[in-house]
């Protein structure tokens, strides 16, 4: 799994940071271990536990930040029959995230959008929404454990409003 740090409190630049995707990996293998398998009657990827989605990137936030938003859709993701894959394995699924803070005279809120693509890489949906943050402030240090909550369960539940959609057309055609 990719994780991004874009311009975090110090105005670094983006880096890739390989102990993230090495724990992510673990965290994957130990969660989801070898239930994968391809469903030759769609040629998709489906799971014991759901349908496999990878996560290419998260982009915005300090690296702190994005990886609790990365262990949290894994965590979280389970609960709605979605299985979050190392980004390197098979997956029917693979998303892209973007997460930005702006600041008005309420409070601070973060905007977010996952792009999510095919197997075949074309981009086949868009997760969006914004939330605002608990505290009041102008950093990703405002964003506390319940504003990312309530934002990856958001974005969990479009994708499963998606997923499910696209399983059901998948059904039609049969």
């Amino acid at each position: 799994m990719w994780v991004r740090r874009a311009q975090a409190v110090e105005g670094s630049n983006h880096v890739c940071s390989r102990a993230l995707r090495v724990a992510a990996g673990l965290f994957c293998a130990l969660t989801a271990g070898a239930c994968a398998v391809l469903d030759e009657a769609t040629g998709s990827i489906a799971s014991a536990h759901g349908i496999a989605v990878a996560i290419e990137s998260i982009d915005g936030p300090p690296y702190p930040v994005a990886r609790k938003i990365a262990q949290d859709l894994s965590a979280q993701a389970p609960a709605r029959r979605i299985v979050v894959v190392e980004h390197d394995r098979e997956a029917a699924y693979r998303i892209r995230g973007y997460l930005a803070t702006h600041v008005d005279p309420g409070g601070m809120s973060i905007a977010w959008a996952w792009d999510v693509y095919d197997s075949a890489h074309h981009r086949v949906f868009r997760l969006r929404g914004e939330d605002r943050a608990a505290a009041s402030g102008q950093s990703w240090l405002t964003a506390d454990d319940e504003t990312l909550l309530r934002i990856v369960s958001a974005s969990l539940d479009q994708l499963a409003g998606f997923l499910s959609a696209g399983t059901a057309a998948q059904a039609a055609q049969l």
